[in-house]
């Protein structure tokens, strides 16, 4: 009876081994199917993604990019035109001629002036009193010069921005230019 129960206990023991062999083997069956499943999928994904990129070429995909790419290129065209026209007018335009003929109206208005302020035959005869004698107000200018701006110039002459603005009527955001005349101040 004992050599029984040994055999048993054998046959047990090796039913046991076998059963988890063939359980390890199916885990491995298991994880290799999935493996290949993954594999076949990705391999589905990836010829179905060659096969539509394929015919978006064919039906003109690419001649879109193209179009874009001439388009693009032509506006850059344009611009580097509008940009060489610009630095033309730039280099012809002379600063020295505006400020001459800026200089000569200055001039002009400076004779006006004074013939406005010589007395006339009817004021030299009749002198008016000195309650009412006015004084008039004698402008001081600054011509704007390459680099300067508002500030730098209100700085200058003491003054506010807004005070510089309300004498000349500039609106704010306006730039203002190299060779303009402004306004710094008005004795009174």
């Amino acid at each position: 009876m004992k050599e029984d129960n040994e055999f048993l206990n054998d046959e047990t023991y090796i039913d046991r081994r076998s059963y988890s062999k063939e359980k390890q083997f199916r885990q491995s069956n298991r994880k290799s199917f999935q493996i290949l499943l993954g594999i076949f999928i990705i391999l589905i994904f990836v010829v179905s993604l060659i096969y539509f990129i394929s015919r978006l070429t064919a039906k003109g995909g690419s001649n879109i990019f193209e179009t874009r790419l001439i388009a693009i290129e032509q506006k850059i065209q344009g611009l580097e035109k509008q940009l060489g026209e610009f630095q033309e007018k730039i280099t012809s335009s002379r600063p020295d001629e505006f400020l001459q003929r800026l200089e000569s109206m200055e001039k002009r208005l400076q004779q006006l002036e004074n013939q406005r302020k010589q007395p006339t035959t009817e004021a030299v005869l009749k002198p008016q009193s000195p309650q009412r004698t006015q004084k008039v107000k004698e402008k001081n200018y600054h011509i704007v010069q390459k680099g300067e701006t508002l500030y730098k110039i209100a700085k200058k002459y003491n003054m506010s921005i807004e005070e510089l603005r309300k004498l000349n009527g500039l609106k704010e955001g306006k730039p203002i230019k190299v060779g303009e005349k402004l306004i710094v101040s008005q004795e009174r």
